[in-house]
């Protein structure tokens, strides 16, 4: 569950800034083998990632919402996915 509590697991740039790069207000709430985190930023962009172990297998969703009354910086090179492989708690040697 670590992986799931200290990864950013996803990607994107906000009118061409990195998301890693962008100042927002994180949240993160844990219910068993879920983890939601919300992030909110100044302008209204609000992006929300539920993120569940399935025993050893992750999965996790994203949602992009302009919770604001004017229109959002513009999304680009959105990954969904954007995680190293083998995941550093992993014993490669299991896949082989």
């Amino acid at each position: 569950m670590e992986f799931l509590k200290t990864n950013r697991r996803f990607d994107f740039l906000y009118d061409g800034v990195p998301f890693s790069e962008l100042t927002c207000q994180e949240e993160q709430v844990c219910d068993g083998d879920r983890v939601t985190t919300v992030y909110t930023f100044a302008d209204g962009l609000k992006v929300t990632n539920i993120a569940t172990k399935h025993g050893d297998a992750y999965e996790w969703v994203n949602w992009f919402e302009n919770t604001s009354d004017h229109p959002s910086q513009i999304l680009s090179e959105v990954y969904d996915a954007c995680v190293a492989l083998p995941m550093p708690h992993e014993d490669w040697t299991q896949w082989q």
